[in-house]
């Protein structure tokens, strides 16, 4: 059974972790979205996005809390049999108070390695419909790799606001995070 914690409980709880841990979050989110489609329609014109401001992306995945980046490429250099030389750059944004958690401008957020995407779906939030990701692929914008790592298999270290977050399972706990 889940344990709901308020949004200071959660930042003691990641805070007093010790080590690198593996967890599961769920984050909903509001996806960036082009306000016209990347593709134009038969005649060229411009495709307004009939979605834009009114999806939420709900993705369930697996991670690491309290990674090391610098590490973790190193690490993927050496199973790739690559020199273990990446020095990672300042962070562009934020202050970290522990590994995982970054403040930026009064709001916290959670740094994490991704290890595994589950599930994600988009939601219609004028109907609560459920959206094929086939449907959005033209108004999202394409992902950006890391061009820096020297990896074959990138390292994706993501942050997220910890406002998005709505369950987090690790060290034995599971959490339903209030929604602040």
């Amino acid at each position: 059974m889940a344990t709901k914690m308020t949004r200071q409980q959660v930042i003691n709880f990641i805070t007093n972790l010790k080590g690198a841990k593996p967890a599961t979050i769920v984050i909903e989110t509001r996806p960036k979205m082009n306000k016209f489609a990347r593709t134009p329609d038969e005649n060229g014109n411009k495709m307004p996005n009939p979605y834009l401001d009114n999806i939420v992306k709900r993705t369930r995945c697996n991670v690491f809390l309290n990674v090391n980046y610098e590490n973790s490429v190193n690490r993927q250099r050496g199973r790739e049999d690559k020199e273990q030389t990446f020095e990672s750059q300042q962070r562009a944004w934020g202050t970290h108070v522990s590994p995982s958690l970054v403040v930026n401008e009064g709001r916290y957020y959670l740094q994490y390695k991704l290890e595994k995407r589950f599930e994600s779906e988009y939601i219609d939030v004028r109907n609560g419909e459920v959206i094929p990701a086939s449907r959005l692929y033209d108004y999202l914008p394409p992902r950006k790799k890391s061009n820096t790592q020297g990896t074959d298999k990138e390292i994706i270290i993501n942050t997220v606001k910890l406002e998005n977050i709505t369950h987090i399972n690790t060290d034995g706990q599971e959490i339903e995070v209030e929604r602040f």
